[in-house]
């Protein structure tokens, strides 16, 4: 399977993880500080889920304007987005063959290498904060500073096959991303599948 580009570390949020179903709901919550104490809030919210087979969905709402669902399946190498305005879904195909990376994946993941790496080690520029309690699963704790002097810590459990905290504190700007109500099973069949009634599209990619 290609290695899809990040802008933040992988184990974050992670596709292709097959055997660790589950259901949750999530919080992307962004401030940016702008001079004279004014902050710019931006809050995105949805429902994420993966099958025991290592499908995905992932939805995005922002500030409760439509937004769009993105399924995933790496038995078949695709991925769908679904529109909500549009009642549209387009669907494409990656490459598969060892090429470059099909895309910038815009849910801020990649997809799982040949391995099933789920995260960096500590030799890669990350921290160990410890374990704790978070939303009743055991998590590892992980801090890591980028070049701007931001720094962020991510809470990864081993259960779930994910993170279930990040958050980041920089200069202009602090964000929140949590699960809540994590459900550690299979999710409906139906999450996973186009709406009948969406008009559909499919790309290959090059």
């Amino acid at each position: 399977m290609i290695i899809a580009s990040t802008v933040i570390p992988s184990f974050k949020t992670q596709l292709g993880i097959k055997g660790r179903p589950y259901r949750a709901t999530y919080e992307d919550r962004l401030l940016k500080h702008r001079p004279g104490g004014k902050t710019l809030e931006d809050l995105q919210t949805g429902l994420v889920c993966r099958s025991k087979d290592g499908r995905e969905r992932r939805e995005f709402v922002f500030s409760g304007q439509d937004g769009e669902i993105l399924l995933f399946d790496p038995n078949t190498s695709e991925i769908v987005t679904l529109r909500l305005a549009t009642k549209s879904a387009s669907r494409l195909r990656l490459r598969t063959d060892g090429g470059p990376a099909a895309m910038i994946l815009p849910w801020r993941c990649k997809v799982a290498g040949p391995s099933g790496e789920l995260l960096p080690t500590e030799s890669s520029g990350t921290q160990s904060l410890g374990q704790r309690q978070i939303e009743g699963l055991t998590c590892r704790g992980f801090s890591k500073q980028d070049n701007t002097g931001m720094i962020t810590e991510y809470w990864y459990s081993d259960e779930l096959g994910g993170a279930v905290l990040v958050t980041s504190v920089g200069k202009q700007e602090e964000g929140t991303w949590k699960l809540t109500d994590i459900q550690l099973r299979e999710p409906d069949s139906y999450l996973f599948v186009v709406p009948a009634n969406y008009h559909e599209s499919v790309f290959t990619d090059p």
